[in-house]
């Protein structure tokens, strides 16, 4: 856990966090080789023990501080998320008529 009281970033979380964007990037972009199933075993765990050393200590003192953290992560996260799907799912066909969205996208992209 994070117990930095001065308020000041912790630059090696950063650096941590920064080479997991790098080696997901290469992980996702290279296929697959010997080196990038190496890679898929860590990329993503790093992500989450470094968000996990960042939690803040007041949302872990009881269960109702937790609850508060969990609904604010909800009303943050998961509410821009199926609000923006669902806007997308009811766009759907007007993207198709204004060309935006192409259903034959992947002859162009194989």
């Amino acid at each position: 856990m994070n117990d930095n009281k001065s308020g000041q970033r912790d630059r090696t979380i950063d650096f941590i966090k920064g080479a997991g964007i790098v080696l997901m990037v290469y992980g996702h972009a290279d296929g697959s080789s010997l080196f990038t199933d190496f890679l898929r075993m860590f990329h993503m765990a790093i992500f989450f023990i470094a968000s996990g050393y960042l939690i803040n200590l007041k949302y872990s003192r009881d269960i109702h501080s937790y609850g508060r953290y969990v609904k604010k992560k909800l009303k943050g996260l998961w509410l821009p998320y199926v609000g923006f799907n669902t806007a997308y799912l009811l766009l759907h066909n007007v993207f198709l008529k204004l060309n935006i969205y192409l259903i034959d996208c992947v002859k162009y992209f194989v």
